[in-house]
């Protein structure tokens, strides 16, 4: 029985590490800013806010509650989701679950992405009231 515990336990280890991995080439993003509708929303301080971004369009990453991926095409700044979002279902307090729908309102709604040097943003639209997240590599 200890051994089957054991081994149960070295197995669940084992599989906590590997869900940390990131793909080769990927890059961890770190959340800085939610702006929506010209007002900046206060990032939690209690949980990151991350995003891992591939070479192929995957992108993957954590609300501070839940983890989501997602896939995107882009051709220069323009942004196309082009898989549905894919949420797990984590209950979190409150004021955790009203960032995470704003957060990922704005992320959805992204139609472009720029980058600078180890700053990544993503908007959605032009004007003053556009959505905007910006990010700094990790």
């Amino acid at each position: 029985m200890r051994i089957l515990l054991l081994a149960a336990f070295a197995f669940l280890a084992g599989l906590s590490i590997s869900l940390g991995k990131e793909k080769a080439g990927a890059q961890v993003w770190l959340l800085t800013l939610l702006e929506q509708d010209g007002e900046e929303l206060a990032i939690p301080s209690e949980k990151e806010i991350l995003i891992v971004i591939d070479g192929q369009g995957s992108v993957t990453g954590t609300t501070g509650v839940n983890r989501f991926s997602s896939q995107f095409e882009r051709k220069g700044n323009s942004l196309e989701w082009t898989e549905a979002f894919k949420l797990t279902r984590r209950a979190g307090s409150p004021e955790m679950m009203n960032f995470e729908r704003a957060f990922l309102k704005a992320l959805r709604n992204s139609n472009m992405i720029e980058q600078q040097g180890e700053v990544l943003t993503f908007k959605s639209g032009q004007d003053a009231k556009a959505a905007r997240l910006r990010f700094r590599m990790r």
